[in-house]
Parts: structure tokens; sequence; C-alpha cells
């Protein structure tokens, strides 16, 4: 009965800590949480994304609010932000957009990054106010593979790890304490 109860006790401390270290505080020097979709996209699309465009500085000028995406043609929105957020004192808004990106259907897509608080989306800055823009299932289908892809590489070496471990313990308990027990 104590076997078992020290084994669920590992497990439930080696799941924990795992989860721990997922916590959205943000510490000074930490690195920012993730946008794992945003990520994957950027991989899959990498040759059509272009730096800042010029043209598009005065894309915003009379909007008052701009939705974020999670990706482009995702069809999931994340928020809606401010446009005076994006402006330095001159009125230009390229400095919080870096990487860009022009859709199938001719929208022009900028990543918004990390930056006084949890932004990391994009903006359709040729359709900034419309919270309605439909989702493309072949790039939606191909991020949520991407996704699944990506923490699988990034996990596997972790779970490969634990699962030694626990392996490796129950053995030692097996031979160590078990064996000697039924032995007597």
């Amino acid at each position: 009965m104590k076997l078992r109860r020290f084994a669920c006790a590992l497990i439930a401390a080696l799941l924990t800590l795992s989860t721990a270290a997922r916590a959205d505080v943000l510490i000074p020097g930490q690195k920012p949480p993730r946008n794992e979709y945003s990520e994957a996209f950027v991989k899959l699309y990498a040759d059509s994304l272009t730096g800042w465009d010029e043209t598009y500085n005065t894309a915003l000028d009379g909007v008052e609010e701009i939705v974020l995406w999670q990706y482009p043609n995702s069809g999931q929105r994340t928020r809606t932000i401010d446009v005076d957020w994006f402006r330095n004192g001159e009125g230009d808004i390229g400095g919080y957009f870096d990487t860009c990106y022009m859709d199938g259907q001719g929208r022009f897509w900028a990543y918004v990054g990390y930056a006084y608080g949890r932004q990391m989306a994009w903006a359709c800055l040729s359709d900034p106010v419309n919270p309605n823009l439909p989702a493309d299932p072949a790039v939606t289908a191909a991020v949520e593979r991407e996704v699944g892809a990506m923490l699988w590489r990034e996990n596997a070496p972790a779970v490969i790890l634990v699962a030694g471990i626990v392996a490796v313990t129950g053995a030692l308990i097996y031979v160590f304490w078990y064996r000697r027990k039924r032995v007597k």
C-alpha cells in the first residue's frame, strides 16, 4: 500500500513540476510568453514574409481600435487594441510592426510583437476594424499540424527523460524493497 502512495506522489510531483514552468507571471529577465500558433505560421510561410512596408504608415489613420488575430487567416481574434498604443511622437505606426505578410486574398497583415503586455498577434492593416475575417481552412490545418509537431519536438526529450526516471525508480523499488520483502 505504501508503494502505491509513493508512486502516486512521485507521478503527481513530476506532473506538477512541468505545469509550474508555464505560469503567466513574468519575472525580470525571463523570456516573454509564446504564441505557438504564430511561430508555426512564421515557420510555414517564411518565404512569404517581408519587412515593414512604409506605404502602410497611414493605414490606421482615422481608426480608433483595431482587431488583433492569432495569425493571418486564423479566424481567431485575440483582442482589440487602441490605435494610440501604436503611435510614437511622429504619428508613425511602423515601429511596432516588423514582420509582414500578404495573404491570398490580397490582405496585408503585420505582426505585433511583445510590448507592454501580452500582444504577440497579427493585425490586418487592409481591414483593421473588421472582426469577422474568415478563416482559411488550408492555413489553419497546416498551422495546427505544425504546432503539434513543434510541441512534440520540444517536449519529447523531457517526456522520454521522465519516463526513464519513472521506469528506473520503479525497477529500483522492486529490486531493493519489494523483492527483499518477499524473500523474508
